[in-house]
């Protein structure tokens, strides 16, 4: 083989190493970009934590004077209440549990075991039956 040759083939290994470098680097890129996307899915998937009790009730005081007083804000629809309150809408049944739980004839046992289990879950249904 000739020198020529040599040096020929020498730069193409080397080109072929910087390419396999930049796939390197690429693909790594990619799983961090499918990491990222999966942490924010699962970070969207999860309900957003209820606002403490005062907090809620701050809020709602503030939004009914917002609004121009109790009159008109219970004429508002209770998806616009919760989201005033920085709550999200209820669904069907979040509404049907938070009326087993703080309806009449509720049961005081399973609120307070919600309570103790899932204290987010049973602040958001308290402020749910409150704008039923």
């Amino acid at each position: 083989m000739s020198e020529e040759m040599i040096k020929q083939q020498e730069a193409e290994i080397e080109k072929l190493k910087s390419e396999i470098a930049a796939l390197k680097a690429k693909n790594e890129e990619d799983k961090i970009a499918d990491a990222t996307r999966e942490a924010v899915k699962a970070v969207d998937s999860k309900p957003a934590p209820a606002p403490s009790v005062g907090s809620q009730t701050m809020r709602r005081q503030q939004a009914v004077a917002a609004v121009g007083g109790p009159a008109y804000w219970s004429a508002l629809p209770m998806e616009v209440r919760l989201k005033s309150q920085g709550l999200q809408p209820a669904s069907d049944s979040e509404i049907e549990l938070s009326k087993r739980l703080f309806g009449s004839n509720s049961s005081s046992l399973e609120a307070s075991r919600l309570a103790r289990q899932n204290p987010n879950q049973y602040s958001r249904l308290r402020a749910i039956h409150r704008e039923l």
